[in-house]
């Protein structure tokens, strides 16, 4: 416990102040640091989940195992950390998110090995501000989007007290609730003898089809939600997700400041707590974990359920069930891993 007590006060301290401390253990802990040894070089990412990873390995390796480690900052484009890997310019890699056929390449190369999970699911996926989630209870469905109505919040300047829900007789609420009687109904309930899957699946199709048709937006309305995607180097496959489920949506990049140093992470953080701030409506990709989710960040961000995820989640071949169900998401969803240089 005292162990773990002192590495985290440790690596906080260091997150905020990098030269603060020289070492984070008393020298009766602290093994003595190789001189006979390169150091180790960890490629690090520009997000503090990266960041705090290094910090840790570079603590156990240098004041626990006695040998030496460096930290080289590779940005936001993990394709680098391969490159580098494959000429020997890099020893490891903490933490690498959901790029499974570039590093299954490089593994059958030879010249880089998959050393296992860090113990934690990364997942992206698409959030709006509480404040907008709480309109409707079926705002956090991906259904709800197909509406002119729903579009139509997204373009107001803010959402105050006064902004009303959604409540037509095709409005999300109204399809969700169709959804819950079908699938309550005599045709869907498993408590009926008589029902059958194929007959609740038939039910279903016949009623996404009627809902789609009745709600669709009209081809003359040009409003469309904007969405914030991370860039490209971050592999984001929001736009094949809107174009597949043909969602009135304008992918586009997060916005980035000078200030922020070409840090993806920190204009995503900058402009949510700006737009959150101002109580705008918005949408974008972010991910868990991360600290925006405590309870001491104020920001209250609301998952949008997509569709689950599938082979074809890039063929536009979408499960009827999955689709009003919207178990999961059909997402990136990647077991944050460690890779090393193999010698």
């Amino acid at each position: 416990m005292r162990f773990q007590s002192v590495l985290s006060a440790c690596v906080a301290l260091l997150l905020i102040v990098p030269s603060a401390v020289s070492v984070c253990f008393p020298d009766s802990e602290r093994r003595v640091l190789r001189t006979d040894l390169e150091p180790i070089r960890l490629g690090q990412g520009d997000w503090n989940g990266a960041r705090v990873n290094n910090l840790v390995a570079k603590i156990l390796l240098e004041e626990k195992l006695g040998i030496p480690a460096s930290i080289i900052d590779i940005g936001s484009d993990d394709t680098v950390v391969f490159e580098m890997m494959d000429r020997g310019d890099l020893d490891a890699y903490m933490e690498l998110w959901a790029m499974e056929d570039v590093l299954a390449h490089y593994v059958a190369r030879g010249s880089v090995q998959y050393v296992g999970p860090l113990g934690v699911i990364g997942r992206y996926g698409w959030y709006i501000p509480d404040y907008v989630a709480e309109l409707s209870r079926s705002m956090t469905q991906y259904d709800a989007y197909y509406f002119a109505e729903t579009v139509a919040i997204f373009q107001l300047p803010v959402i105050n007290s006064s902004t009303t829900s959604v409540s037509d007789s095709t409005s999300p609420l109204t399809v969700a609730e169709s959804v819950e009687d079908l699938l309550a109904s005599d045709t869907c309930n498993p408590a009926n003898s008589s029902a059958t899957l194929q007959a609740c699946y038939d039910a279903l199709a016949i009623l996404v089809d009627q809902v789609r048709e009745l709600s669709r937006l009209q081809e003359n309305n040009t409003n469309l939600i904007t969405f914030w995607t991370a860039p490209p180097s971050w592999s984001p496959i929001d736009a094949t997700i809107v174009r597949n489920l043909e969602l009135p949506m304008n992918v586009t990049e997060i916005p980035m400041l000078p200030e922020d140093n070409g840090d993806v992470e920190a204009a995503m953080v900058r402009n949510m707590a700006v737009a959150y701030a101002a109580r705008k409506p918005f949408m974008m990709q972010f991910y868990v974990p991360h600290p925006v989710f405590s309870p001491l960040s104020g920001i209250g961000l609301k998952r949008v359920q997509l569709p689950d995820y599938s082979e074809d989640c890039n063929a536009r071949e979408w499960p009827v069930l999955n689709a009003l169900l919207s178990l999961t998401a059909c997402v990136q969803c990647s077991v944050v891993g460690l890779v090393l240089t193999l010698f």
